[in-house]
């Protein structure tokens, strides 16, 4: 009778042990993307992990189930990728998983990420993370990353002379096509408040001479004598035809008789 009793234990305790293989998992967090707003010809690469850390990833998968928001406000699904799931000696408690989303259009979107195992019994099981969101958009122009602010020769000029007004843009681009450039002039008042004048247009110089800018020049002259200070703004438009505006620092000047 106590063999027969000890047996039993033995055997409940293996079921025991054997158990946790088919547990199925805590948790399963959101997909984590790089950024929120996306370009619509880019890959999307999302990462997302799984707790407890696995010691088998066994028939276990990833997948990233993907919803578009339609013009009614709802999101509908569209499509899912297949990620891949791996254990790493940086992560103790945590089974990773990373994936991309591919040939996603334009618009706004939700991902949400699914693991599906089968359990000893052979039952589908599946744990689900919660929403995460993202817009993707036609990126595929040129923006600047950075205006300088005029220079000119002098600090100093006599009014009605005309004199150079010079800038750069970075990065270079490769056409000036859909952008323009502006230098705004304000003139100081009595009040020592300095107030727009006028504006004058910059020519945009693609010059071999300058490997990593877009050059800026205009020729000026101002009349009435004062202390000035001028400035440029930027303005290109996007692929889907938005304008965006960059602006420079101040240069200062002071015109005599």
């Amino acid at each position: 009778m106590k063999r027969r009793f000890s047996l039993l234990l033995a055997t409940v305790a293996v079921c025991f042990v054997a158990a946790p293989a088919f547990a199925s998992a805590t948790w399963v967090s959101p997909a984590h993307l790089a950024k929120y707003t996306n370009p619509t010809d880019h890959d999307i690469k999302v990462t997302s992990y799984i707790t407890p850390k696995r010691d088998t990833i066994g028939n276990r998968h990833i997948f990233y189930y993907v919803y578009k928001k339609n013009s009614d406000g709802h999101y509908v699904y569209k499509e899912r990728f297949e990620g891949t799931l791996y254990n790493s000696d940086s992560y103790d408690s945590s089974t990773r998983a990373k994936g991309k989303l591919v040939g996603l259009a334009k618009g706004t979107w939700r991902v949400r990420v699914k693991l599906v195992w089968k359990d000893s019994d052979g039952d589908k099981q599946v744990v689900t993370s919660t929403y995460r969101y993202f817009v993707v958009k036609n990126m595929n122009f040129e923006a600047p990353t950075f205006v300088s602010a005029p220079t000119t020769k002098s600090y100093t000029y006599h009014s009605g002379d005309s004199f150079m007004l010079r800038s750069y843009v970075t990065p270079k681009f490769h056409t000036t096509e859909n952008k323009s450039a502006w230098y705004y002039i304000y003139r100081k008042n009595s009040d020592g408040d300095y107030i727009y004048k006028t504006r004058v247009a910059a020519a945009l110089v693609l010059s071999p001479d300058y490997s990593s800018s877009t050059r800026l020049w205009a020729k000026t002259s101002i009349d009435k004598t004062g202390y000035y200070r001028v400035r440029v703004r930027f303005v290109w438009k996007d692929s889907d035809g938005d304008s965006h505006t960059m602006k420079s620092a101040y240069k200062y000047l002071h015109v005599t008789k």
